[in-house]
């Protein structure tokens, strides 16, 4: 080998292993991002759910007769929280349990007292802000997960091309 096509092929190994250094920096910057963000998102649902208790209370205050339902909602929320990062499972929780509270604010329609309670009402003001709030985490997490699965795409590629030992990851 000659001194100048030597000298191109270290160029070119060297240009492309700092192409495939800056993309897994990249990817693995991105996955950093999106798992604070599922974070954030999971943290919203939980508050959202802390904030049940004292609705429930309020109800029991001025229904005692729905102890029932009471004990059903409080079953879905503790369902919820033991699906902690189980995404799947927590999904359905999730459903099953909005479900409920939407039952609950439609129990409240019908009671006057209930529905203007000052603790009912603050707490379903929170409530529902924090539902707002959970609308654009999930959003900015979906972001940001397809962002990772674009940039995991193209390291697949890239290293296809190269013939690197793909690389694992944790999602």
């Amino acid at each position: 080998m000659t001194g100048p096509t030597f000298l191109i092929i270290i160029i070119v190994i060297v240009v492309l292993v700092s192409i495939y250094a800056f993309v897994y920096l990249i990817f693995n910057r991105q996955e950093a991002k999106s798992n604070i963000q599922l974070s954030k998102m999971l943290n919203a649902i939980n508050y959202k759910n802390d904030l049940l208790p004292g609705i429930l209370q309020t109800l029991k205050n001025h229904l005692p007769e729905r102890e029932n339902f009471i004990f059903d909602l409080s079953q879905k929320r503790s369902e919820s929280y033991e699906a902690r990062t189980d995404l799947p499972r927590k999904q359905i929780a999730e459903k099953e349990l909005e479900a409920k509270v939407d039952e609950l604010f439609d129990i409240a329609k019908n009671h006057e007292q209930f529905k203007e309670d000052p603790t009912f009402v603050e707490l379903r003001h929170k409530y529902s802000n924090t539902e707002t709030s959970i609308n654009l985490e999930v959003e900015k997490y979906n972001s940001l997960v397809k962002k990772f699965n674009k940039l995991r795409k193209y390291l697949v590629i890239f290293t296809a091309v190269l013939r690197i030992k793909p690389l694992q990851a944790n999602k």
